[in-house]
């Protein structure tokens, strides 16, 4: 699972979006108008890219000038893609054209941000952007829209009502039709051809079970599912074992073809490593019997067998992706056994559950977000006010409780009209205010939220700050985290986007403010983009702090990694 999480303050679960409504044009500073306030870009099959335009126009008697859209989403899944100008002179219209493309069965919302001033005053303006995602092929269709502990649930019902084999049957099937291609077949481990049209000799050929019978797969189903069979040579098979699969670094006691047994980093138990080309099938086998029988283990062991193997295995999932003769033998599976591997159809269906072997749904996690550049507006009579519509977006995955809210320092010159007390995920809900003159620059509207969340200050002032162009402006560097939270066996990356690469530096902290790691000199930049990877050491902190500082201004992200425990 992935997103966009651009942040400078922590509140937990709650997006807000300050954005100025219900005030008419001429009374407006800076006024605009929007042609569009909900960009809905669509239903598209995945991989396929939907594009939609929208326009502001400067209804304004001044120029006014416009940011870059800030785009909020919990996936990285819309862009603005083109911008034609940022300052626009009286009656001029900018056309600003927004993308959408996933990989996944998912309807999308999001929230664009555009920050906007003038000499008289600034502001943000939103707009909502919508599109849909759908599976070409129906197999899957029922999917949908659904993640997590329900996506589990929903795979598993699909995968029970399979066709059994007997074992002799199922070994037939796979050596004589399955894995036989020209009537030869291949040993998933050493890449060792036989010819045959049915089962070998056993001292030359055996059926590799991938999850082990001494792990829980010695009876039917389980034993004949084809999905996790696999023909390997006999001393292949032998040297494997009932060892775990993992990345082997050291003491090599056996290795043939690419696949070796011995010791991975860190660990004194012994593990097998299949070749690169066996990696990614190996993988998609484990995840289908893990999603079809669950996460089974030997007698004396205290973990499933997944468990310490979910890492890799995402891992090699994602570097060894389905080739056409994967395709194949899962077509030929399927029509045996009635029901496909989803792993195989679409690999990326992993993505969204957050660990297959113990905990299918992702935990309750905050996502703080808020425009901090706030609201300053000129008003020109001490008898004028303004109502101001600010909206409150709740990309979290549970409601947040509004306790309170007070404007500090405290000032008669703003009050707040309502307010939605119970946020709700994937909806807007509204805080009203009216101010006047008098709000000093310092003012802050502060909502209070329960279970601890912390508070958001969104500032509020009617004293326009020097250069209002600087503010609409400033260009503080623009974080990604992807996937957030993090996944156990995903490649965890941060992006940046910056305006200049000057006198970048990107650290690390723990989540007491404890600096862990100065990843500057690390980054990899491909223009104005910067990637890095995030170490494994960093990934035991199951949450992280990560601060991007440059000439325009420092950005600070949280960063959830799904460990369990601090170091």
């Amino acid at each position: 699972m992935y997103r966009f999480l651009y942040m400078n303050v922590y509140v937990p679960l709650i997006i807000l979006i300050v954005n100025v409504l219900h005030i008419q044009a001429s009374e407006l500073p800076c006024a605009v108008y929007c042609s569009k306030d909900t960009i809905n870009l669509g239903k598209s099959y995945v991989n396929d890219e939907l594009v939609d335009t929208m326009s502001i126009t400067n209804t304004s008697a001044f120029p006014i000038t416009i940011s870059n859209p800030d785009i909020y989403s919990r996936f990285p899944v819309f862009a603005c893609i083109n911008v034609s100008t940022n300052t626009l002179q009286p009656n001029q219209t900018a056309i600003y054209t927004f993308s959408f493309k996933t990989v996944h069965n998912i309807s999308y919302s999001a929230t664009a941000s555009f920050s906007i001033g003038c000499a008289s005053g600034f502001y943000s303006k939103s707009i909502i952007l919508k599109a849909q995602s759908e599976y070409q092929d129906t197999e899957f269709a029922f999917t949908q829209n659904i993640e997590g502990q329900a996506l589990y649930n929903a795979l598993n019902a699909y995968l029970q009502n399979q066709t059994v084999y007997s074992y002799s049957d199922a070994r037939t099937h796979m050596f004589g039709k399955a894995d036989n291609v020209n009537g030869y077949v291949e040993c998933i481990y050493t890449g060792r051809k036989i010819q045959t049209t049915g089962i070998p000799n056993a001292n030359d050929f055996n059926c590799e079970h991938s999850w082990p019978q001494s792990k829980g797969s010695d009876k039917e189903p389980a034993r004949t599912d084809i999905y996790h069979l696999y023909p390997s040579d006999s001393k292949s098979n032998e040297k494997r074992s009932n060892n775990p699969f993992g990345k082997v670094t050291r003491s090599i006691l056996w290795e043939v073809g690419g696949s070796k047994l011995g010791l991975p980093t860190g660990s004194s138990d012994t593990t097998f490593e299949p070749r690169d080309e066996s990696k990614g099938n190996i993988a998609r086998g484990l995840l289908y019997y893990c999603t079809r029988y669950g996460n089974r283990k030997g007698t004396f062991d205290k973990d499933g067998f997944l468990t310490g193997m979910e890492t890799i295995l995402r891992d090699w999932n994602k570097s060894d992706p389905v080739d056409q003769r994967e395709k194949d033998r899962c077509e030929s599976i399927a029509s045996v056994q009635k029901r496909k591997n989803p792993y195989v159809d679409h690999p990326e269906i992993i993505d969204r559950m957050y660990k297959l072997s113990t905990q299918p749904e992702f935990p309750l996690y905050p996502e703080p977000i808020t425009n901090p550049k706030g609201i300053y507006i000129a008003i020109n009579s001490p008898n004028d006010s303004i109502d101001l519509m600010i909206p409150i977006s709740n990309k979290g995955n549970q409601f947040a409780k509004v306790l309170s809210t007070e404007f500090r320092p405290s000032t008669e010159s703003a009050a707040i009209i309502s307010i939605d007390t119970i946020i709700k995920p994937g909806i807007v809900s509204y805080a009203k205010i009216r101010i006047k003159q008098g709000i000093a620059s310092g003012t802050a509207l502060r909502i209070r939220f329960a279970d601890g969340l912390s508070t958001l200050p969104i500032p509020i002032s009617t004293e326009i700050p020097s250069s209002v162009q600087d503010i609409v402006n400033d260009e503080a560097p623009m974080i990604e985290i992807s996937p957030n939270p993090g996944i156990q066996g995903f490649d965890q990356y941060i992006s940046v986007h910056v305006q200049s690469r000057k006198d970048i530096s990107l650290k690390i902290f723990d989540i007491q403010g404890k600096e862990l790691a100065d990843l500057s000199a690390s980054i990899e930049w491909q223009g104005l983009d910067g990637k890095i990877a995030i170490s494994s050491k960093l990934l035991s902190y199951p949450t992280l702090l990560c601060r991007v500082h440059s000439i325009y201004g420092t950005r600070t992200q949280l960063l959830f990694t799904g460990a369990s425990d601090e170091k």
